[in-house]
This record gives structure tokens, sequence and C-alpha cells, in this order.
């Protein structure tokens, strides 16, 4: 056997060239680059111009100029964490194809422009949801913050709206609504709510007469108690 250049049943000083096939029965052992000049493609585990029945060690960098076709687990046992697309232990420089499910099994941090979730179920174990940035504004951009939800009322696709309205400084929520740079405009819409707590003013603008208990602009099934004064400004039917 050989275990350096200077034992083993063949020896030489200079190079070795082989016109044609080499079969070496046991280890090959190189203490310096191996260069494969054929060119040919792999696309499968039985072509290309560099085979191997057995597994492949690369102890330091390894680079592969076009496409790399893995029929099993590709495992990465280095621990660095990505700060950036430039740093953590995968990185690429295009995008990321996954056909099946992806954990991630700490932080993930998107800087794109969009994100789109196609998913029917989505579930979140925070409770909490914060928008218009991950950090405080500094100053005024005059946007709205709430959802814009899609809609169809039998007839027609709509975009409704509910959430902080800037302009006015209320919530608002808006059935038909136009978005115009996160800014959206339309006629408020019906809300049913149970029962309720208001700190200050109640303000009715509809000014629609009453003249019996199902109409007017202000109606209620049941009494109605006020503590301190109230004014009519014209009849009062009992």
């Amino acid at each position: 056997d050989a275990t350096s250049t200077t034992n083993g049943s063949l020896q030489t000083d200079g190079g070795l060239s082989v016109a044609k096939a080499a079969y070496i029965g046991s280890t090959l052992t190189s203490t310096g680059r191996i260069i494969v000049d054929d060119t040919t493609d792999a696309t499968n585990t039985t072509d290309g111009s560099l085979q191997t029945d057995g597994g492949l060690s690369v102890a330091k960098a390894a680079y592969i100029g076009t496409t790399l076709t893995s029929a099993g687990r590709i495992i990465v046992d280095d621990t660095t964490d990505a700060t950036s697309t430039t740093n953590g232990s995968l990185q690429t420089d295009g995008g990321l194809s996954v056909a099946k499910s992806v954990y991630i099994g700490e932080n993930l941090t998107v800087m794109g422009l969009t994100t789109t979730v196609n998913s029917t179920t989505v579930t979140i174990d925070d409770p909490i949801f914060t928008l218009g940035g991950d950090t405080a504004p500094l100053s005024d951009d005059n946007k709205d913050r709430g959802i814009e939800f899609k809609w169809h009322n039998g007839t027609s696709a709509k975009v409704g709206f509910f959430g902080y309205d800037d302009s006015i400084s209320s919530f608002t929520f808006i059935p038909v609504a136009d978005n115009t740079n996160e800014v959206f405009s339309g006629s408020v819409g019906n809300v049913k709510f149970g029962q309720g707590t208001y700190t200050g003013r109640i303000i009715v603008d509809d000014t629609t007469d009453a003249t019996s208990t199902t109409n007017g602009s202000l109606q209620t099934d049941g009494g109605l108690s006020v503590a301190k004064a109230a004014y009519i400004g014209t009849t009062l039917t009992s």
C-alpha cells in the first residue's frame, strides 16, 4: 500500500499521465488539487464529470458553478444566526422555493415590500398586532391604521376598511372604501354591538324625526335613563 510519495508498488518523481481509464482499487489520496476537465453536466447520480458511489466530504469551501440538485436532505451544521442577507449559515443571492413545509426555529425577518400569505388558516400566538412600523414614528404620515378586507355583495367585488382614521382621529368602518396611499375614504357602514360604556359624548348626526317608537335617529327597545338635564328641540310625545 502507498501511504506517501516514497512508498507503494509504483512510484514516480515526476508526473503521471494516463490517456484512458484508470481504476483505483482502494483509497486515492492527493496533497494537491484534483482537476477534472470533463464538462459533462450531472442530471442524476450516474452521470456527470465527477461521480462517487459513496459520500463526499469537503473540509473547506465548495463552489458550485450552476444548479445543485439533492435527492436527499441537505444538512447545515453551522449555527451562525442571520441578521442580514449576507450572513447566516445558509445564504442565497436569489429566491428560495420550497414545495412543502418550512419550520423556522427562531425569528423570521422579512425586509421586502410585500409579504403574501395564501394560507386558508393563520394562527398567531401574539395577542397584540402592531401596525405602522417596528419603531416609533418621527412625524405624522397622515396614513390610516387598520384592516383592509375584500368581500362580495352578490353583484361585484368590494374593498372595505375598519380601523383608525387619522384625519378625524376616530375608529371608522367603511364597507365600500377607496384606498389612496393608505388613506381610506367612503361612506361609513352599520355596526352592531351588545352593551357599551362611553366616557364621552354620543353624537348622532342623523336628523330623522320620530313619529313612533320604531323610527327616529335614536331608538331604544327599553327605557331611557338620563341622570342630568335633557333638552328636546321640538315636540315630545308620550
